[in-house]
């Protein structure tokens, strides 16, 4: 019975558990290029995160275009990801100002990019980048 509820839940949620795992990885090409040019080339944290971010946006749109929303790679789709992305964007500078206006260590801003932005994210490409129109159901359904 356990095993059926999971099985229900995992296959409720796959797109999502996709998408997270994608993000995962972006998370760590985003987080490693921050850490890399600030610890490496003392660049300012907001600069290292806007230049991480274009990173991994493009490894991300790639990724999730062919995996997780089983959608071919185009220029005009990755103009509307790129443009919904520029909302994650400014959260992502936002938080990161944030953590520099009150002299917080830009790990701990970074740790709140990572929790806060993925979710905001996977609603904006679901519902606007990646949205396909539901099927026509007949009322015998």
């Amino acid at each position: 019975m356990m095993d059926n509820w999971i099985a229900r839940t995992l296959r409720k949620y796959r797109k999502f558990l996709i998408f997270g795992t994608i993000g995962a990885a972006n998370t760590v090409v985003h987080a490693g290029g921050v850490i890399l040019l600030v610890e490496l080339f003392h660049a300012n944290p907001t600069v290292a995160n806007f230049c991480a971010f274009m990173v991994a946006n493009v490894s991300s749109y790639v990724l999730n275009s062919l995996i997780t929303f089983k959608a071919s790679l185009h220029v005009y789709r990755y103009v509307k990801f790129f443009f919904s992305s520029l909302f994650t964007l400014g959260m992502t500078l936002t938080i990161s100002q944030i953590g520099q206006f009150f002299n917080v260590h830009y790990l701990y801003s970074l740790a709140a990019i990572i929790v806060l932005t993925p979710v905001v994210s996977f609603l904006i490409l679901n519902k606007f980048v990646f949205n396909k129109p539901a099927p026509i159901r007949s009322e015998a359904e």
